[in-house]
């Protein structure tokens, strides 16, 4: 119990979590329900305490491709709070119904939609949470019957862990979203952890306004679902920008999420790879260093088990120049202290370390937050992605070597 309670403490960015299947198959001008569990990064559900009251949401529609606020139709909908009891989890329902927006002229069917359900903030919250866009579902004239909604119930858990996707907001390319899916699934890497939602965020900020006369390269040492490198590559592309030379790397058997990630955004950056790489392993190592050298390496949420610090360190010291700057997001959860400092011990002797969380390319990251994001800078403290998710954002650079 007082562990969990310590990991609950560190997550104060919550996550809608589908507690059934989503519709697969709708009509227009009929209700529908969708459900939701509130949970934290870990997956954890809230417990039957938690106060539904405090959560106010708002929905909207999207175009599945490209991802944007659909022009042709529109959903009216309806919130509904569900209270905990002693043996059951609080959640959310939202009844919907979608109609076109202008009935004289009907849109083509079918129609491939996502709907969204984002948080709405008065300036005292207690909590945030992240958006959530639901599986891509088809819009059809023809009436569907209940046992057509939702997959075979005995896959439903899977399909549910599976179907779960998030949207960085774009108001600068015509109400763009770029899209992530997560796969829990795949276990560590299938989810959108903490960290790189606050280093996509900043990087994407401090790296794409650069004038640059080189292609700049950038590496993600443990990418997961792909999101910080595909961001950057999504808004390259719409910026015509091919100056980021872009490689995100995992264990082998978590690269076909990314490349799955890769194509519901329809990315064709041209400076864009993926490649597997096993932290230690010297012939995985060798095939990176050979796109190298870096002048950024990115390693989002990596301090998790102590056993593999070792090769974590090695491998960076591998890939890194003094010139190669190297962010590393980091959140306290499981590790005791000294578990913790160790990693930091291990790259004392070759690097120098700066915690960087209070940084002005860190502490207005907000994109992950929805739409109403841009109004959060008037109502909240300016450390507020290292206040709500407890994300911390390390420096390093490597020490020259000495003559």
């Amino acid at each position: 119990m007082e562990f969990m309670d310590h990991l609950h403490s560190h997550s104060g960015l919550l996550r809608l979590v589908p507690r059934r299947p989503f519709p697969v198959t709708i009509a227009p001008m009929q209700w529908y329900r969708l459900e939701f569990h509130m949970a934290n990064e870990l997956g954890t559900l809230l417990p039957s305490t938690f106060n539904l009251s405090d959560i106010h949401v708002e929905c909207s529609l999207l175009d599945k491709s490209p991802a944007a606020l659909s022009s042709h139709w529109h959903i009216d909908w309806q919130l509904l709070l569900q209270q905990g009891a002693w043996d059951s989890e609080p959640s959310l329902q939202i009844q919907f119904l979608i109609r076109p927006i202008n009935t004289s002229l009907p849109p083509h069917l079918p129609a491939h939609l996502m709907v969204m359900v984002s948080p709405t903030y008065d300036g005292d919250n207690s909590f945030y949470m992240l958006p959530l866009i639901t599986a891509p579902f088809c819009l059809t004239s023809k009436r569907q019957t209940a046992n057509n909604l939702v997959p075979n119930n005995r896959a439903w858990s899977n399909y549910v862990t599976q179907h779960m996707y998030r949207g960085f907001s774009l108001p600068c390319f015509d109400q763009r979203y770029f899209l992530i899916r997560e796969s829990w699934v795949h276990g560590t890497p299938g989810k959108l952890w903490d960290s790189a939602l606050v280093i996509s965020d900043a990087l994407a900020r401090q790296l794409l306004p650069l004038n640059l006369t080189r292609p700049l390269k950038v590496l993600d040492l443990s990418a997961g679902t792909g999101v910080i490198g595909l961001l950057l590559a999504f808004i390259g592309q719409h910026q015509n920008n091919t100056m980021l030379d872009i490689t995100l790397t995992d264990v082998p058997e978590a690269l076909s999420l990314i490349h799955d990630n890769r194509c519901l955004n329809k990315i064709t950056y041209p400076r864009l790879s993926v490649a597997p790489l096993r932290w230690g392993i010297d012939k995985d190592i060798q095939a990176i260093q050979a796109k190298g050298p870096f002048d950024v390496i990115i390693a989002s949420d990596v301090l998790y088990e102590p056993i593999k610090f070792q090769d974590l360190v090695k491998t960076l010291d591998k890939l890194t120049t003094p010139s190669t700057q190297t962010w590393i997001g980091y959140k306290r959860r499981g590790l005791k202290l000294e578990e913790e400092q160790s990693f930091f011990t291990l790259c004392h002797p070759r690097f120098q370390i700066l915690d960087r969380s209070l940084d002005e390319n860190v502490i207005h990251c907000f994109g992950w937050l929805g739409p109403h994001a841009p109004t959060l800078t008037t109502s909240l403290p300016p450390c507020l992605p290292h206040r709500v998710t407890g994300v911390q954002i390390f420096h390093l650079s490597k020490n020259s070597p000495q003559s």
